[in-house]
């Protein structure tokens, strides 16, 4: 790198920082891709339905499991594979 010529160098960090913009613009898509799935699960937990009820369940117990309780997996069996 010491002899590494100046528009090297600066090819080298316009690179990094494109690649890091690249890699903050896919955190904050995905992001957004979980906050929309949340939001639509609380949506449904927010039912009068079995499934609605197992939805609740499921989001309390990842919110707070040690006062909400803990989730048995096998439950989302009877969801829809939709949800």
């Amino acid at each position: 790198m010491a002899n590494m010529s100046k528009e090297a160098a600066q090819a080298m960090l316009a690179e990094q920082r494109a690649a890091s913009e690249r890699r903050r613009q896919a955190a904050a898509a995905r992001f957004d891709e979980g906050l929309a799935a949340v939001r639509r699960l609380v949506n449904i937990a927010k039912g009068d339905t079995g499934q609605s009820r197992t939805v609740a369940n499921f989001l309390l117990a990842w919110w707070n499991a040690g006062s909400c309780g803990g989730f048995d997996l096998t439950d989302l069996w009877a969801v829809d594979g939709e949800i």
